[in-house]
């Protein structure tokens, strides 16, 4: 494993959200590092990775390492998912395409949203052998949800996402303080839909017919944190559980997504591929949260960090210090590929 870092660049992700920070206009980037209210629920989800530690197991072959995984058959370089983040234009021109064309270099997934600025045909145009899950939140009738699906599965969408943690526009001090609205920056590539209070009537046996719309396509359902939802979900016909609280943005003083992820992979009573994000900061954080049972762990906000700093050679970046990072703490674990990362390599009795 070569250091194909060069000097004057960021070297952590940190670091890349303080290089981050200077190219961007103070809106934009409140708006991007704003959670809900006063950011409590932000701050838990990233303490809670600093109080679980790794254990190494050594006596392992590690020479032959392997970082890949798949997703319903599609082969990934890392078990590594970019999280949906609307609004892409105000960090870069270019958006959401830019972002994706810094992955061309890691056979990784990506997820887009309603919430973007370009639809996913034009993402493609850009990055054409992505790797795509198209996210929409439950804000109009049926027709209109049936919609995006349709349009996601007819880009080439390997998966369908519903955001169902947002049913109201959270309160965000950092936004009240700057005065920004990011909804004014830039055109959604379609009309949204008026009344955006279907969200809060959304049942558990709408699942159902969204299921059916996707039909082969994988559906995912993303903002669960209880076994009792995720166990909702899978009755009513979801393939993947994201287990997320939204980077902590929708509800001060909110449950960890670490520690729903420890809940839930305890508790589902059948074994479906969970995705997990929320306070992903590092290598040996993705692989934390695969020892605690995710499948496929997300980052959004590290990603647009490198995005502004760099366009699609600083997002192609931030992939590079992460794969060091993630690639260094499996050597040191005695971890040769993604299977053997189990809860045996971690120690979680400070997570309470």
């Amino acid at each position: 494993m070569k250091n194909n870092l060069k000097k004057n660049l960021p070297r952590t992700i940190r670091e890349l959200e303080t290089f981050a920070r200077k190219k961007s206009s103070k809106g934009a980037f409140n708006w991007l590092n704003a959670a809900a209210e006063s950011g409590i629920t932000k701050k838990i989800n990233q303490d809670a990775f600093k109080k679980v530690e790794i254990i190494p197991n050594f006596f392992h072959d590690t020479s032959n390492l392997d970082t890949s995984t798949s997703f319903f058959g599609h082969k990934l370089s890392m078990p590594i998912i970019i999280s949906p983040m609307g609004h892409q234009t105000q960090f870069h021109k270019n958006g959401e395409a830019e972002l994706a064309a810094g992955t061309k270099f890691e056979n990784i997934l990506l997820c887009f949203s309603t919430q973007g600025r370009m639809s996913l045909k034009q993402i493609k145009r850009k990055c054409p052998r992505g790797k795509f899950i198209w996210d929409f939140f439950p804000f109009g009738p049926r027709k209109w949800i049936k919609e995006q699906i349709m349009d996601a599965k007819n880009a080439g969408a390997i998966g369908c996402a519903l955001t169902v943690d947002a049913p109201i526009r959270s309160v965000r001090y950092l936004d009240r303080e700057t005065k920004y609205d990011a909804r004014k920056h830039g055109k959604f590539y379609k009309p949204m839909p008026p009344d955006i209070s279907y969200a809060r009537k959304l049942k558990s046996e709408d699942l159902k017919w969204m299921k059916e719309y996707c039909d082969k396509t994988p559906f995912i359902v993303k903002g669960i944190l209880s076994s009792h939802d995720a166990n909702l979900a899978i009755k009513n016909g979801v393939d993947v559980i994201w287990v997320s609280n939204h980077g902590g943005r929708m509800l001060e003083s909110g449950y960890s997504s670490l520690k729903a992820l420890i809940e839930i992979k305890k508790n589902v009573k059948k074994k479906i591929p969970i995705f997990f994000d929320s306070g992903v900061r590092s290598g040996s954080d993705i692989l934390k949260a695969i020892g605690l049972g995710a499948d496929i762990v997300g980052l959004g906000r590290p990603a647009i960090y490198g995005l502004i700093w760099a366009g699609k050679k600083g997002v192609s970046h931030m992939l590079t210090l992460l794969r060091e990072e993630f690639e260094t703490a499996m050597i040191n674990s005695s971890i040769s590929k993604i299977s053997d990362i189990t809860a045996r390599n971690i120690m979680k009795s400070n997570l309470k």
